[in-house]
């Protein structure tokens, strides 16, 4: 006890230790080795005997400091649940016990501090996917709206040489045609003249017959009257 008290808690639980040796069912013994490996900071020693002290106890007010202890070694180990079971067990093992009390609080507390932080943590993490959702879709927007654009740039081009190729084309049966109407104007042009042709020779004929008629009207003409001198 008095090395326990110096803060000497290694020698003191090698003490308890050698004393379970010959005592193994000492509910104090294990008592006294499982505050001993607490404060030494062995805390699943600690642990082992604690559970052995509530298997060879029923008293409610010695149960319930055995609940404090393993209140504050679920503390040390960092399981602030079990803590906080641990200590309203003992509570209700010693509703007087103002220190079981005070632990309760203080680990609710850092237990509703921890779930704020987490929470806290969680929407940050969640703020974070959502702006990389958000970077995400307009980087795709992005990327789509290029690729569309230059779709319609490619599209517009093809469409460009499709026309120019047409126009080419086209080209060459306009020129075809125009000649055609050339040839068309010139063979009109060529039976104008053939008529022409055909109605000045058709003048000449009836020239021709219009003589002779004149000649052989004269020829007669002239043998009338000369026949009338004999």
């Amino acid at each position: 006890m008095n090395a326990f008290h110096e803060g000497k808690y290694d020698t003191s639980l090698a003490y308890y230790l050698k004393r379970l040796e010959e005592n193994p069912d000492d509910k104090v013994l294990h008592y006294n080795a499982g505050t001993s490996a607490l404060k030494a900071g062995r805390t699943d020693l600690a642990a082992t005997h604690f559970d052995r002290t509530i298997r060879h106890t029923e008293d409610p007010e010695f149960l319930a400091k055995i609940w404090y202890n393993r209140g504050h070694l679920s503390t040390q180990n960092g399981q602030l649940e079990d803590a906080l079971k641990a200590f309203e067990q003992a509570i209700l093992l010693n509703p007087g016990d103002i220190n079981s009390k005070v632990m309760y609080e203080l680990v609710k507390a850092r237990l509703q501090q921890q779930q704020q932080e987490q929470d806290q943590q969680s929407d940050s993490q969640d703020q974070e996917k959502k702006e990389n959702r958000e970077q995400q879709q307009k980087q795709q927007s992005s990327e789509e709206d290029k690729q569309k654009d230059s779709q319609q740039k490619q599209e517009k081009e093809d469409q460009s040489r499709q026309e120019e190729s047409s126009e080419k084309q086209s080209e060459p049966e306009e020129s075809q045609t125009r000649q055609q109407e050339t040839m068309a104007e010139e063979k009109e042009e060529e039976l104008t003249r053939q008529q022409m042709v055909n109605l000045l020779d058709a003048m000449r004929e009836k020239e021709k017959e219009a003589m002779k008629e004149i000649l052989r009207y004269r020829y007669r003409k002239s043998t009338i009257e000369r026949e009338k001198d004999w």
